[in-house]
Formats: C-alpha cells, sequence, structure tokens
C-alpha cells in the first residue's frame, strides 16, 4: 500500500504568461523559484510583499549579487514588474509577488525574508480540482518550475544534462519541492484552531502568507492551505514533510532529452516530458488518456508524453502507488548523495 493517498504535480513559479520568463539556476545546479507577481485584484485581500523586500543570501548563485528579487529580476531577466495576463486582458503589472509554496527554510532567503514553515494555498477552479480528486490528508505535492541558465552565454556544465546553451532557449522543466499534507484549512478561524501550529507559527502565517487572511477566504472562491506534515514519513523522522530540494539533478528533471527532442530543429520543447512508467499506468490528471500520445523509450522504461499547456490546469492528481514510492525514496536518497 502506498505512503501517500493522492500525488500532485504542482506548477508554481515564473513562466511565460505570469512573469514573462522563467526562473533561474546556475552551473552548480543552485537554483532560485521566483514568485509570481501578485494579481491588482488579489492585492486588496491579499498579504502583499514588495520583490524588493524579499532579500536574498549574499551570492547564493554563481556571479550574482543582486540583494534581492527585484534586483536579481532587473538583472537577470529584464523585465520589470512581471507581466500578469489573465482572461486575455491586456497586460498588468505589479511590485507585489505571490510567494506561494512555503516549503520550510529557503536557502537563497536571507534570515529576515525566510519562512520556517510548510504551508501552500489554493483557490477557484484549481482547488475544486484538488477537493474533486480527494486530495487530503496524506496527499503529497511536488512543485515543478521552467527554469533556464542564470548566464545566458554559459557553456552549461549542470551535472544533470550534457547539453549546450541553445537547447535551453525556452527553459526546462525541474521539480523543485514538495509537501506531504497534514491539514488543509478552509475557514480563515482554523488557523488559530490547528494544533499542528505553533503560536508563532500562526502569527507567521496570518502576516505574511498571501493566502492567510480574513478577506482572502471571504473574497476567494474554495481558498484552502495545505500545512506540512512535520515529517514526510510516519515510521521515520529523517525527512521532514516538506522542503526545496537542494540541488536540480538529473532524477528531477522533466523535460525529456536526447532523442526524445530530435525532431525540435535543435531547441528542446520544454513540455515533452520524459516520465517513469508509473506515469504511464496511472496516468495525472489533464494529461491525454489517447495511448498513441504516450511513446515508450525501450532504453530505458520510460514513457515520453507532450505535458498539458497551463490553461488546461495547473495540479495533475495521481493515486498513490508502491513503484512511486520506490522512485521517490531513491530520488531522495540520490539527493543526499550529491
Amino acid at each position: 500500500m502506498s505512503k501517500f493517498n493522492k500525488v500532485i504535480l504542482s506548477r508554481k513559479g515564473f513562466d511565460s504568461s505570469n512573469g514573462g520568463n522563467y526562473s533561474l539556476f546556475d552551473e552548480t545546479g543552485k537554483y532560485i523559484v521566483l514568485p509570481i507577481a501578485e494579481n491588482k485584484n488579489d492585492m486588496e485581500v491579499s498579504n502583499t510583499k514588495k520583490y524588493e523586500d524579499i532579500k536574498m543570501g549574499r551570492r547564493y548563485l554563481q556571479g550574482c549579487t543582486a540583494s534581492d528579487l527585484k534586483e536579481l529580476i532587473e538583472k537577470k531577466i529584464g523585465k520589470w514588474p512581471p507581466v500578469i495576463r489573465r482572461d486575455g486582458k491586456p497586460d498588468e503589472q505589479s511590485e507585489f509577488a505571490h510567494f506561494d509554496p512555503w516549503l520550510g527554510h529557503c536557502p537563497w532567503l536571507s534570515e529576515e525574508s525566510d519562512h520556517h514553515l510548510g504551508a501552500f494555498g489554493q483557490e477557484q477552479t484549481s482547488q475544486r480540482h484538488l477537493e474533486r480528486k480527494g486530495v487530503n490528508t496524506g496527499s503529497l505535492f511536488l512543485f515543478f518550475s521552467r527554469f533556464k541558465p542564470i548566464h545566458p552565454s554559459q557553456t552549461n556544465r549542470l551535472d544533470c544534462i550534457d547539453i549546450n546553451h541553445g537547447h535551453l532557449k525556452g527553459g526546462i522543466y525541474f521539480i523543485y519541492g514538495w509537501l506531504k499534507v497534514a491539514r488543509v484549512i478552509k475557514e480563515f478561524a482554523q488557523i488559530d484552531n490547528c494544533e499542528l501550529l505553533s503560536e508563532k507559527e500562526k502569527m507567521e502565517l496570518k502576516r505574511h502568507h498571501p493566502h492567510a487572511t480574513s478577506g482572502y477566504f471571504d473574497e476567494r472562491e474554495h481558498n484552502a492551505i495545505y500545512i506540512a506534515s512535520k515529517y514526510l514519513f510516519d515510521d521515520s523522522s529523517e525527512y521532514l514533510g516538506c522542503g526545496y530540494f537542494p540541488k536540480l539533478i538529473k532524477p528531477l528533471l522533466l523535460t525529456a532529452t536526447d532523442s526524445a527532442q530530435e525532431s525540435c530543429d535543435g531547441h528542446w520543447l520544454a513540455t515533452r516530458w520524459e516520465l517513469p512508467a508509473f506515469f504511464h499506468a496511472n496516468k495525472p490528471t489533464y494529461f491525454t488518456k489517447d495511448e498513441t500520445k504516450w511513446i515508450l523509450n525501450p532504453n530505458n522504461g520510460k514513457y515520453v508524453v507532450d505535458s498539458p499547456a497551463r490553461r488546461h490546469g495547473q495540479e495533475f492528481v495521481f493515486h498513490g502507488a508502491d513503484d512511486f514510492d520506490w522512485w521517490f525514496e531513491k530520488l531522495l536518497d540520490e539527493i543526499q548523495q550529491k
């Protein structure tokens, strides 16, 4: 029996629609997930924080001297403020970040901007989808985003892939963190009644998390906050219930490589993924059920499939399975050895 009743691939961070670009990594595999901009309609009810107020640790990425996320975006992305595109309306601009999820200690942030608990907020259509699929206590979120090298001219020496920079023009998808659900909060008053949180954590959540205000619960449909478990596995304290993977390595890579990308004119399609066989056997929601869309790679037993566009969903849910548990625990062991 699987250790997780549901597993959710959750898309979070900068992309071409929200932010107008992608998050960043250096050649050592260290990375920063850039939070999307706060929508103007949400700023009235959310805990807002400017990008310039989110301070970074010194020289976390190689060759990067930015002291806050605004400076990083200005220097390395070149577009400021980030772009929000909603429902076909003209682009809007915002200097406020929607920083979510929180996955415990965030390694690229300074102490003054760091968060120390695990919490993830979702709302509206995406949250209704999670509810319909039975995502609750015991479910596991795997967060992924699209990344590109921080230095455009660098020869890519990331140990997970051996390619030249031209292939990375459109970025590539990696899993970057996890959160095992211990509690789902669906009303503002439930924050104070959550025995899993200390008084300090309750205060931090209510003061800083974008979804954790009375206004957000009142104004946004189906608002919910997923609180992380203390530990990832019930029978072990080796791994915390949430966290950021320390580096981007090959087992975290979703984008297909090598022969699976041969027809793409020299540039990889970031949305063409190569997945372990259990994804094919137990397809995540929004992934096509058409068998012809899943192509078996006989060299490694994985399946290549084009992943859904953002407009089709942010959360892709499938049932937990023993072979997933084996893959995930092996992944944790590999990362620990790096």
